[in-house]
């Protein structure tokens, strides 16, 4: 391969670590945002929360 085409091949691959990298953060946020919520809705409700655990 030519320099050439290892540069075309590398601005080919970027973009689509990009799209990549940024879906898999969106996906964590999601995520972290149900777990936290279903924490939150828990400790609202009071039940099967163990107050030792939460210091």
């Amino acid at each position: 391969m030519t320099i050439m085409q290892v540069e075309d091949s590398a601005t080919c691959v970027v973009p689509v670590f990009k799209a990549v990298l940024a879906h898999s953060v969106v996906n964590v946020m999601q995520v972290t945002e149900k777990a936290s919520a279903s924490v939150l809705r828990t400790l609202a409700a009071g039940e099967s929360v163990d107050e030792g655990t939460l210091t």
